[in-house]
């Protein structure tokens, strides 16, 4: 099996209305047609945090940009950042066990240790909100990363994601609501 290209469009920009917020739309655009990702992650829309509204901007309007140049990607998701910008608007579609690669998460979080994002404390956050992803994913996971689909296949409903990371992936809620085994 072949894991698809995934491409992560996750920075902070200025906002919008801002003349070097379309210069991070090109940039993102020519990314996307560049490296033509088969699946694609967001920011969620909704949050609480200005420039994560901003980003999620820039982002569907590059992916907007990049279907005139002939350019989808097959599966976009959002990302839920945690309790404090997005959980409250958020509800997932989609958990990813990412217990065997949570020190790499607590890694890049330590590493945007800025003045106005304590890295320690956004660490903890995200260690209660993927402890509690992980919980309500079930079936004995640690950590969990939850996703919301916002494109969904265009290839016969055939979720490249879901391919990619076998027994990580699980459909949101638990077994106790689904007529079938997975």
């Amino acid at each position: 099996m072949t894991i698809p290209p995934i491409a992560c469009l996750l920075w902070v920009i200025v906002p919008i209305k801002n003349p070097t917020a379309k210069l991070h739309i090109e940039k993102t655009n020519e990314f996307i047609v560049k490296e033509n990702p088969d699946v694609l992650f967001i920011l969620h829309p909704q949050d609480h945090h200005i420039e994560h509204k901003e980003v999620s901007k820039a982002a569907r309007e590059a992916v907007f940009r990049a279907a005139v140049d002939g350019v989808c990607p097959n599966e976009i998701y959002s990302v839920e950042l945690g309790p404090m910008q997005t959980m409250c608007y958020f509800n997932p579609d989609i958990y990813i066990d990412i217990t065997s690669v949570f020190d790499v998460v607590k890694d890049s979080l330590y590493a945007f240790n800025q003045s106005h994002a304590d890295g320690e404390g956004l660490v903890k956050e995200k260690e209660i909100c993927a402890a509690f992803r992980g919980h309500t994913m079930g079936f004995s996971i640690k950590y969990a990363e939850a996703l919301k689909i916002i494109k969904y296949p265009d290839k016969n409903n055939d979720f490249l994601l879901k391919e990619a990371l076998n027994d990580n992936f699980r459909w949101a809620g638990t077994k106790m609501y689904y007529p079938f085994d997975e």
